[in-house]
């Protein structure tokens, strides 16, 4: 825990003393919690104040600032959540994402930043720790470079979403947002991207527009790369409803 992270927010009664510790608490601001798990136990207990409507709270797991509306805790509206820091992958064909996806939010943006790879990047949706690659993802891709305006569109039987190419004889990288809508619905997910990478020897501009129609609450994800193996980081955000 941070310095500031707390384990209890305290409740006090008429004529108690009061310790240089109590005090310490009452003058922190916005409660400090390690996690939600911490968070949750902090009300209601022996000495605790009853969580009720308007009271805040800060996780450091996912620096973010949440509210209590009476019913649930909800983060501040507006702006990106942080669901997964950014976390690094080293040389690999693949790597995948398990749990990223929750009913907490419903719209979800992962950042990728990849070097050191070669062929085309591609993506899967998973559930459960398993890819889904029953031919259910449809696609359609747009680049644009110092070449004419390509263009392509995949009609639904696709077992993946192809994201963008990457050539090592141009500087190896990738770099891109992808945003996933409704993964967590049990009704056709969609997704669209913005990515830089390469093709041909030329650096390409892509954008991508995607459904997959298997009505499947979708938990993670997987990339891929078809050639040599990729070198990068990856964040995972959550929109606030």
């Amino acid at each position: 825990m941070g310095a500031n992270a707390t384990t209890f927010v305290p409740t006090y009664v008429a004529s108690e003393i009061l310790t240089a510790a109590d005090l310490n608490v009452t003058n922190s601001g916005i409660p400090v919690f390690a996690t939600t798990v911490t968070r949750d136990a902090a009300f209601g207990g022996t000495g605790e104040k009853v969580l009720a409507e308007g009271q805040f709270a800060y996780i450091e797991a996912t620096d973010t600032t949440q509210y209590y509306d009476g019913s649930a805790w909800q983060s501040l509206a507006g702006g990106l959540a942080l669901v997964q820091a950014e976390t690094a992958f080293t040389s690999v064909v693949s790597f995948s994402a398990n749990n990223v996806f929750t009913s907490a939010y419903r719209n979800y943006r992962i950042i990728l930043n990849a070097t050191n790879g070669d062929g085309s990047i591609t993506l899967k949706l998973r559930a459960s720790g398993t890819d889904t690659t029953a031919n259910y993802y449809t696609i359609s891709t747009y680049g644009v470079s110092g070449n004419p305006f390509q263009s392509a569109f995949n009609a639904l039987g696709t077992d993946e979403w192809y994201v963008a190419d990457m050539n090592s004889t141009v500087d190896g990288s990738g770099n891109g947002a992808i945003d996933i809508f409704n993964p967590q619905a049990a009704f056709a997910s969609s997704a669209t991207s913005q990515f830089l990478g390469a093709s041909g020897g030329n650096p390409y501009w892509y954008n991508m527009y995607a459904r997959q129609t298997d009505a499947t609450q979708f938990d993670g994800f997987t990339f891929a790369i078809t050639a040599a193996a990729m070198t990068g980081t990856y964040t995972v955000y959550g929109y606030n409803k």
